[in-house]
């Protein structure tokens, strides 16, 4: 993706809430997209991981100015290891994409991968990241990240 995306692309800020301001390292949006910041880019640039693309994006604010540069964080492919029924997944009607879960399960057999983070087959808000980053994220003091802790099955 990255040989193909544009050089000017904007994210708005959404004008439903006009008293949103605070830029985090992380910004939340109904996308799911890992929209970072450059201190938290930097963070997983410094991985070396060849899966992951740094798009740059600018920030608009509500009065339409350049409120800041970010970048979206791609992981490339998906790993097709959430545990669909012990998870209680809720699917997009008629699709396959996993719309959200009761419970974050995964089956540990297929996540046989040393990737910092990657993305959770049909399900676009599941992003896994390794538990020793997660320590190094919460150690770093980024803002607008959170976790959720995963299930494994009993079975």
């Amino acid at each position: 993706m990255q040989a193909t995306f544009p050089g000017d692309v904007e994210l708005l800020m959404n004008p439903e809430f006009p008293e949103h301001t605070v830029l985090t390292d992380n910004l939340d949006n109904r996308h799911h997209l890992v929209v970072a910041s450059e201190k938290l880019m930097m963070f997983f640039k410094r991985l070396k991981d060849p899966e992951l693309e740094f798009l740059p994006v600018a920030i608009r604010d509500h009065k339409g100015k350049i409120a800041a540069h970010y970048f979206l964080i791609h992981s490339l492919g998906t790993v097709d290891c959430l545990h669909r029924e012990a998870s209680g997944a809720v699917y997009v009607p008629g699709s396959s994409t996993v719309l959200g879960v009761e419970r974050f399960v995964v089956k540990e057999h297929a996540l046989n991968t040393t990737r910092p983070l990657v993305r959770i087959t049909n399900f676009p808000e599941g992003i896994l990241v390794r538990s020793e980053l997660r320590t190094e994220l919460g150690q770093g003091g980024f803002t607008g990240i959170s976790f959720r802790e995963l299930n494994t099955p009993t079975e």
